[in-house]
């Protein structure tokens, strides 16, 4: 989709592979590494498991990742073996069982034994989401088909996100809204901006401040932030009157950070969130407000099951919630 919707701003790395997502049947989780430019994978106490051996790495989604080897992608399983054939352009990590394939410059989908169920046949496409629709698009427009390919919402957006909750945020005209399944415009196009709907409720941009609408269209946290992200786990971030905190859906303050010298904090995922200090160093904070790993990294990613990949001097690597190196970072 297009970079205008996403107003919040994103940790984006260098580097071509993100977090493991999805157990192996023994329940044990991959995590894409980097070694001398090769691409593997170790498993959460850090031994590595599938060695380094290609040009670029995904998270592991549904029992597989996206790799990629003399410019082809294809899929591995969690022993290593290439499942899907690497003859793809490009590809994207496994959504309720689908996967983005690219070829020729454009973009379909395939399913998990490899068989492309959507023709390569879109300029973009985003992903299946659990309402089971992915957006696509088709000259310069917007719309969603089914898991079968079948065109369900009409290209017709200049805008648009992924389904949440049973809701995608789209731009008519110069304004934002929300349609649901059907394509029905349920929320009108009158914000500046307008976020995924979780927890119930999607931020709003109202003349250049933040609150949070809900599924009526009702703004339920009055639009007073300069800043606020999606709600995670019971509340956003946000920062109001130049002071960063995080409140809850009722709009309550639910979280002090403990600290004055912060330029920049992030959603609570898996109990921890993202913190980063006016020297430009990330840690890590718990729900109870301590700091529980030091200001450290250039660059830091949330944490997923139980891992959270780090930055440092453009090499990367793993600590665990304590803040003890699992993969140190490397390149």
């Amino acid at each position: 989709m297009k970079k205008s919707l996403i107003t919040l701003l994103l940790f984006i790395f260098s580097s071509t592979f993100i977090f493991a997502q999805a157990p192996n049947p023994a329940g044990d989780i991959l995590y894409p590494i980097s070694q001398k430019g090769k691409f593997g994978f170790i498993d959460k106490t850090g031994k590595i498991v599938i060695k380094p051996k290609y040009e670029t790495a995904s998270d592991f989604s549904e029992g597989m990742a996206a790799v990629s080897m003399d410019g082809k992608f294809g899929f591995v399983d969690m022993t290593g073996k290439e499942v899907i054939p690497l003859q793809y352009n490009a590809a994207s990590p496994f959504n309720q069982g689908m996967a983005k394939i690219s070829m020729g410059g454009k973009f379909g989908f395939i399913d998990a034994t490899g068989k492309v169920v959507v023709d390569t046949i879109y300029d973009d496409a985003s992903k299946f989401t659990k309402d089971g629709l992915a957006m696509v698009q088709k000259d310069d427009k917007y719309g969603y088909i089914d898991k079968t390919g079948n065109m369900i919402i009409n290209p017709q957006f200049i805008d648009a996100s992924d389904f949440s909750e049973g809701f995608a945020t789209v731009k008519v005209d110069d304004k934002y809204g929300a349609i649901d399944k059907t394509g029905a415009l349920v929320i009108p196009a009158q914000y500046d901006g307008l976020g995924s709907f979780n927890s119930g409720l999607a931020w709003a941009l109202v003349a250049g401040k933040y609150g949070f609408i809900n599924k009526s269209g009702k703004m339920t946290i009055p639009a007073n932030y300069i800043f606020v992200s999606d709600f995670s786990e019971g509340t956003a971030a946000a920062i109001l009157n130049n002071k960063h905190i995080y409140i809850d859906t009722k709009g309550l303050q639910s979280v002090s950070i403990p600290t004055t010298n912060v330029s920049d904090h992030r959603k609570f995922v898996e109990g921890m969130a993202l913190i980063q200090t006016t020297d430009s160093k990330y840690g890590f904070m718990d729900k109870s407000g301590r700091i529980v790993i030091h200001p450290q990294f250039d660059a830091a990613e949330p944490f997923y099951h139980g891992l959270a990949r780090v930055s440092v001097a453009g090499k990367t690597g793993y600590v665990d919630k304590t803040g003890k190196l699992v993969w140190a970072p490397s390149n």
